[in-house]
């Protein structure tokens, strides 16, 4: 994993370019501490951070060139199945000064083209420039794994894999995206390609764009559409089981040391099993261990770890661990609102890694893809409850009231599922993933916030979703389109490269995903349990409380977390006339939110625990990003 960045400028001299490219690319020393690399003309400057993983030698060096030294290139990820192209490049001619798997990319270019992204399976983003066209490419894999970023504006370009380093460039102004901002206030992320900023982008997964110092386009590649269902579940779990074999000894190829994040779940379980059965190495797992037994899985991590045979290492969050200092650097660290605060545990534990291994697999998608969350069966299960006539639902609702007095927190899951079945469908889905709904909202913005900036409902995104695959696909659609790269794929790049952690993900590996599509959703889950193709598969593999468990979020207790000193912080922040936030979102509103939150008073009849936590942190991120960019 690396860090790259770039900028192409037909109207400013070279040396400008250089130096504002050098700058840009210092930002990004944490992803690629090991090495660095650059290639300017008199209109382009593309930089290069390494974490030498494959080929630590300076035959691993970028940029690389094409054979025919037509073609440059500067990428940031892993080429799964390199070693074929490679061996088949050979094949035809092409030599290699090392065996990275960098150097396959500009020959794959020379030879093949822009079929290329057909052909190669990874994540990745990739800069390819043409030194006779002058045109430049910019690539991002298929489901967004790793981040790439871009600002075009007047003939001139600058990308990066992360915000910070086009940021760098004084001429690229700092505007608020108003739109971002309110969506990011129902998501706790601002959906790609927005990223807080006007005018800078994330470039889509499975697409590529093109810029050739006039005009630009961008095309999606994607996945193949048309796939044939497997004939029954057991077909299915034999394929998924060799596919996701495959997947990981792929993905133990290194020459530095590796591991697995076990939290002791169905997916990082599977992928931890896998990786001791691949590798010729004893295998490190890393667990993160809460005081919360809301939270703490621990103890099937270890259980999980004992069964299969990993040295286990575990990290203790202890009940006061989130200073004022970590609540900043998580935060101020991904350049725009970001509110998921499972990012902290997921900065934690990488940098408890670091002094051990250098990559580590995890079990991220598996939830997405293969139904683990409730809303799996929630969603259709509401879609269901819709059909029933509206005097029964109301009546049903009523009854509910005796329930308040015994478990408000079953009272308000039952009464909110029930209440939200009077929508139409396309927002029944929005309610499963929004912390703020669309009313809630109307009372939380400024009038002039909504009326100057023609914001437009959050809504929008579901309705279009919905339109598009009107059925309970459209929960995966979801997934791929907007939560994996805009908030978990987002979370852990940045977190785990901040602390010069290179993470990979097997079960997003492109066979797997295809193998996932051609699984019929009723085989994935029943009610009250879902991943059934994988707990099947880990049986084998695994202790039966392992297998059986239940789902559990990988989160942090903020609340019983915090340090006094960070809760000083955040009132002092938040809590007065001071807040750049205020300009937009109401004072009295947030003021609720917070008073609730610092007296503990919160009786959970309308919000909940995790969720009165989230909004606090959403105005927290917000302010901390207005604070450190002021952008207008």
């Amino acid at each position: 994993m690396c860090g790259i960045c770039g900028i192409y400028d037909r109207s400013s001299s070279a040396e400008n370019t250089i130096a504002a490219g050098r700058k840009a690319l210092q930002t990004l020393h944490h992803r690629g501490p090991d090495d660095e690399g650059e290639y300017s003309d008199d209109r382009i400057f593309l930089g290069h951070k390494r974490l030498s993983i494959i080929d630590v030698s300076f035959n691993g060096h970028q940029p690389v060139w094409s054979n025919n030294k037509r073609y440059v290139c500067i990428f940031n990820g892993e080429i799964y199945n390199y070693q074929e192209h490679r061996e088949s490049l050979i094949n035809k001619g092409y030599t290699f000064k090392g065996h990275s798997d960098s150097e396959i990319l500009p020959n794959m270019y020379q030879e093949f083209g822009l079929k290329l992204l057909d052909m190669i399976k990874g994540i990745f983003a990739i800069a390819l420039y043409d030194t006779h066209t002058n045109q430049l490419f910019l690539m991002r894999d298929r489901l967004g794994v790793k981040p790439l970023y871009y600002h075009i504006n007047n003939g001139y370009l600058s990308f990066g894999s992360e915000l910070k380093s086009i940021l760098a460039d004084e001429r690229v102004k700092r505007k608020v995206d108003y739109q971002a901002i309110y969506d990011f206030l129902s998501l706790i992320y601002i959906p790609e390609p927005a990223t807080g900023f006007e005018g800078i982008y994330s470039l889509l997964p499975g697409h590529y764009l093109v810029f050739d110092g006039i005009e630009s386009k961008t095309i999606q590649y994607d996945f193949p559409e048309k796939l044939t269902p497997y004939a029954d579940s057991g077909e299915a779990e034999r394929e998924v089981e060799k596919i996701l074999k495959r997947a990981v000894n792929l993905q133990l190829v290194s020459d530095v040391p590796i591991g697995t994040f076990l939290s002791g779940g169905i997916d990082s379980s599977i992928v931890t099993a896998f990786s001791v059965a691949e590798s010729k190495e004893k295998v490190n797992s890393f667990t993160v261990k809460f005081p919360d037994q809301d939270f703490d899985e621990s103890y099937y991590a270890m259980q999980m770890s004992k069964y299969a045979g990993t040295v286990y290492n575990e990290l203790h969050i202890e009940q006061k661990a989130v200073d004022a200092n970590l609540l900043k650097e998580v935060l101020e660290h991904f350049d725009q609102p970001f509110a998921d605060s499972s990012s902290i545990p997921t900065l934690l534990i990488s940098k408890m890694i670091h002094n051990k291994i250098t990559v580590a697999l995890s079990g991220d998608g598996g939830d997405e893809f293969f139904a683990g969350y409730e809303v799996s069966w929630r969603f259709p299960f509401a879609l269901r409850l819709k059909k029933i006539p509206v005097v029964l639902r109301k009546m049903a609702i009523a009854m509910l009231l005796p329930l308040k007095y015994i478990s408000t927190v079953r009272f308000r899951q039952y009464k909110k599922l029930l209440e939200i079945t009077f929508n139409d469908e396309h927002v029944i889905l929005q309610n499963f993933f929004s912390y703020l709904k669309e009313d809630e909202k109307e009372g939380l913005f400024e009038d002039a916030f909504l009326v100057n900036n023609n914001v437009q409902p959050t809504t929008r995104i579901f309705k279009k979703l919905w339109d598009e695959n009107p059925s309970e696909q459209a929960l995966e659609d979801y997934s791929k389109r907007y939560s994996l790269p805009g908030d978990m794929l987002k979370k852990v790049d940045m977190m785990s490269m901040k602390a010069s952690i290179e993470v990979r993900v097997p079960l997003l590996y492109e066979d797997v995903i295809t193998a996932s599509r051609k699984i019929p959703r009723q085989w994935k889950y029943k009610f009250g349990k879902g991943k059934l193709i994988l707990r099947n598969i880990l049986k084998k593999y695994a202790p039966e409380e392992v297998v059986n468990k239940k789902k559990w979020g990988f989160g942090i207790p903020l609340d019983k977390s915090l340090t006094p000193d960070a809760l000083e912080f955040i009132k002092d922040t938040l809590h007065t006339d001071k807040a750049l936030i205020y300009g937009f979102i109401k004072k009295d509103k947030a003021y609720q939110w917070l008073d609730l939150f610092f007296s503990n008073a919160n009786d959970q009849l309308t919000i909940s625990r995790i969720g009165l936590y989230h909004r606090v942190y959403m105005l927290l991120s917000i302010e901390l990003w207005l604070q450190k960019y002021k952008p207008c």
